[in-house]
């Protein structure tokens, strides 16, 4: 994590702040003890309710009282309190889903989630699943909102079973919220599996309302998944169906999902007159925020960076105000780019840091949940405390005995602990020795780390300086073939700097344990073609022919790291092979395995070369003096190995090289290569 801390400049990151901010909130409204005239009156009467049927009529009563958020939430805790006393306990289940879902529609998630949690709990309790299914259902899109995916999944499918048994509503409601979170991570399998099932079951039952909903989901799947015309298909029939049934937000998710798919076919007039007639519409805040995104992102696209920025500003405004984690990252990272695109270069790095800074809070916040669910937990049971201490006089003697009593064994417990750490302490002796020796070796490492990027990082730099000044003559001088020069050296340093940026974040994602792994069932063709699509330009500047022969070959992996281990090894091919020289790429199924093999005609290495091959070094130059930036082979190592496959490399001097990968063409040769 420090290597990545580097590359971001240090900064920090607000957002924790800001999330511990609305934790105090919460604790400061469910604590306080201020309730007006009306409010004390009633909070009177809930503690002289004796039975269910008191507490039931005192629950429908609070629901139309008068009162300020703070008064209300602070009714319903004494309603659950009661609830408790009383021994019925639906009735705190009741009172704490209210809580939680007032919580919920006022955008504090994390107090929503845990209220909506201990009542879920309650229901579950009873045996009264159906009832749980409410405060479950708030609670993943709770999940959903902070990023926490998994931790939604795992909420839905506890209660789906028996749903599917008693509530067909919400059933049909569960298989689309287990579909939408696995789109949300890129699962397209998964979720196609349940929104199919969540549109065979509304068909089933004629619900054209559930199947509007469901086809709506389905759709972006497939636009996600790059199979338009089912998207156009499953958007077009859910349009009908909800104007048919006058489902006002889900036609404001057509026309933005429409929208999105015509963005993707570049077909940006129909693509702009469908978020203009959303924006028209009286549209949610989610729906608005997200159209305003996506404006912005269709202005960047068309290069209008007044309008993206101008757009995206909006997005981000509303995404700030309502606490949304996804919308901020989407909106700084177009704000970012756009004031790239009109050369505002500080603007485009103060945005890019807070893209950096939120997109890492994202992937984190679960850290952070567990942080602020402990203390809210520990807040809550002072509070109890507190109130048995106010109404049971005896209580409080008997819990002086107890803290006397835990104090002792407290006391007595610490010394233990002091006595067992002096125990470890001679016990380790030889592992700290050992945890020493390996600091040292981080420490090395990070000085080889920090080493190649004063070496690689330099030369394109270098490269940039006095442009503006060369530029400048260049015009007045009207010399157009030297234009055109600079601007194809400026193009060189500017792809270099990328190529280099991107394998140095690569890299410390996978030294710092934080780059996910999502393996998944791909077209090894397509991943080659698309790798050399952009390097052919390069290779035809050098004179160099790139040549496929490619065997349909399917492979199991994660998709950005095998796109990343091609990128480099053709890379490298292109760069050592000479003018008039030719590279050569092949695939083909082994033992179930593919191997991608990737042969260049340049000037080959000897034995010490292959030796230190993949160690951390500054690279060597390319045939044409080209500068590489010594991770590339280090990452396709670490990256072959993350996905259970090999990488192999044959050379000899002036024979050129050849670069061999083998990875696993199916889930089954995956669970293999684990096993062995």
């Amino acid at each position: 994590m420090d290597l990545i801390c580097y590359l971001i400049h240090f900064r920090l990151n607000l957002y924790s702040m800001h999330r511990i901010g609305l934790m105090v909130m919460t604790l400061i409204i469910t604590t306080s003890s201020g309730l007006s005239q009306s409010g004390k009156d009633f909070g009177r009467l809930i503690e002289s309710a004796q039975d269910s049927a008191q507490i039931e009529e005192l629950m429908a009563k609070a629901e139309n009282v008068d009162l300020t958020f703070a008064s209300k939430i602070k009714l319903y805790d004494l309603i659950a309190q009661r609830s408790k006393r009383v021994g019925y306990t639906r009735g705190s289940a009741s009172a704490l889903y209210k809580s939680g879902l007032s919580f919920y529609l006022r955008n504090s998630f994390d107090s929503a989630e845990l209220l909506l949690k201990q009542s879920a709990d309650l229901y579950f309790e009873i045996g009264d699943i159906e009832a749980a299914s409410f405060p479950d259902f708030y609670r993943s899109q709770a999940f959903q909102v902070r990023g926490l995916h998994n931790r939604g999944v795992e909420v839905l499918l506890r209660g789906l079973e028996g749903l599917k048994k008693t509530n067909d509503r919400f059933y049909n409601s569960y298989l689309r919220a287990l579909g939408e979170i696995h789109r949300a991570q890129n699962n397209i399998q998964p979720a196609l599996n349940y929104l199919n099932l969540a549109v065979d079951h509304a068909e089933k039952l004629d619900e054209s309302t559930w199947l509007a909903w469901a086809l709506n989901r389905r759709g972006v799947v497939y636009y996600q998944d790059s199979k338009h015309e089912r998207a156009k298909l499953d958007l077009e029939r859910s349009m009908t169906l909800s104007r048919e049934n006058n489902l006002e937000y889900v036609i404001d998710m057509n026309l933005n999902d429409l929208g999105e798919l015509y963005f993707a076919l570049k077909e940006y007039e129909r693509c702009i007159q469908l978020y203009e007639l959303a924006l028209e519409r009286d549209l949610s805040e989610s729906n608005r925020m997200n159209t305003y995104t996506n404006i912005g992102r269709l202005y960047w696209q068309l290069r209008d960076y007044r309008n993206a920025i101008d757009y995206a500003s909006k997005a981000l405004k509303m995404a700030q105000e309502t606490n949304n984690l996804t919308y901020i990252v989407d909106a700084e990272r177009i704000l970012a780019e756009s004031y790239m695109g009109l050369g505002r270069f500080k603007a485009a790095a103060k945005n890019y840091d807070l893209y950096i800074s939120h997109y890492d809070s994202l992937k984190n916040v679960e850290t952070r949940r567990l942080l602020a669910e402990a203390d809210i937990k520990y807040q809550t049971e002072l509070k109890e405390q507190e109130i048995v201490n106010l109404t049971e006089r005896e209580a409080l003697e008997r819990s002086r005995k107890r803290t006397y009593q835990a104090g002792l064994i407290g006391v007595g417990a610490l010394l233990l602990i002091v006595l067992f750490l002096i125990w470890q302490l001679f016990k380790n002796k030889n592992k700290i020795e050992a945890q020493n020796l390996e600091l040292e070796t981080l420490n090395t490492t990070k000085d080889k780390f920090f080493s190649i990027i004063a070496h690689d990082l330099r030369s394109p730099m270098i490269a940039l300086q006095g442009v503006g000044q060369k530029l400048d003559f260049f015009i007045r001088k009207g010399k157009q073939e030297k234009l055109l020069e600079m601007g194809n050296k400026i193009d060189e340093s500017i792809d270099r700097l990328n190529h280099l940026l991107n394998n140095l974040l690569n890299w410390a994602s996978t030294e710092s344990g934080g780059m996910p792994i999502n393996p998944q069932q791909l077209q090894g063709d397509e991943l080659i073609e698309n790798t050399v699509n952009l390097y052919q330009s390069i290779a035809e500047s050098k004179g160099v022919k790139i040549e496929m022969e490619l065997s349909g070959a399917e492979v199991y992996g994660d998709r950005n790291m095998i796109s990343t281990i091609i990128r480099n090894l053709l890379s490298n091919a292109v760069k050592f092979s000479p003018e008039s020289g030719t590279v050569r790429v092949n695939s083909f199924e082994l033992d179930g395995y593919t191997a991608i093999n990737v042969m260049d005609s340049g000037k080959g290495m000897g034995p010490d070369q292959l030796k230190k091959l993949f160690d951390y070094s500054a690279s060597e130059l390319g045939s044409d003096g080209e500068q590489g930036f010594g991770l590339g082979l280090k990452l396709c190592k670490e990256f072959v190995k993350a996905n259970h496959g090999f990488i192999e490399v044959e050379s000899k001097l002036e024979e050129g090289s050849v670069f061999t990968i083998k990875i696993p063409n199916s889930f089954q040769t995956l669970n293999l290569a684990k096993v062995a």
